[in-house]
């Protein structure tokens, strides 16, 4: 791996510590929080083309949970934000995951969602595991076996990227 890669890439881990810790600091006085980021393959993580995805994805959940935006970032590991939410952890959770599964740029994004700074998941709420953007595999399967190159996942977020207009 080149230098400049690995420049990067610690880069990224720092930022992503400091949205952690902004997690954490938001977490101590609200019900549910969401956190939204998105999955963007390789780098940059950042641009016209993800910028879309991730309004989309505000607007969705601004639409779809009650809930209030307490902080967004972009950084070198992408776009970021926050949201306390009204409603029950699993209720939250359902709905982020509908958001993720039915809209067309779903599965560019990761809405997690945490109470008491604990993470539930797909499966805590009886849900299967993300598939695959490629192959429609569990998402585990692809990662775990690295079936697929940086660049070709990359293309296809791109892929789906292309025919997206703000609503």
């Amino acid at each position: 791996m080149n230098r400049d890669l690995l420049i990067v890439g610690k880069k990224i881990l720092v930022a992503k510590e400091k949205r952690y810790l902004k997690r954490l600091n938001f977490s101590e006085n609200s019900n549910c929080i969401i956190e939204l980021s998105l999955n963007v393959p390789g780098i940059p993580k950042v641009g016209p083309m993800w910028k879309l995805v991730f309004r989309l994805c505000v607007k969705a959940i601004e639409e779809n949970i009650p809930s209030q935006l307490l902080f967004s970032d972009v950084n070198i590991a992408g776009y970021y934000a926050v949201f306390n939410s009204y409603i029950s952890l699993t209720e939250t959770k359902i709905r982020s995951c509908l958001i993720e599964e039915e809209a067309e740029w779903g599965r560019l994004v990761d809405i997690d969602c945490f109470k008491d700074n604990k993470k539930i998941s797909r499966k805590d709420i009886g849900l299967k595991e993300r598939k695959c953007m490629i192959c429609s595999n569990p998402n585990s399967v692809c990662i775990g076996k690295h079936l697929h190159s940086v660049e070709e996942l990359r293309k296809k977020a791109e892929v789906i990227c292309k025919n997206l207009k703000w609503r």
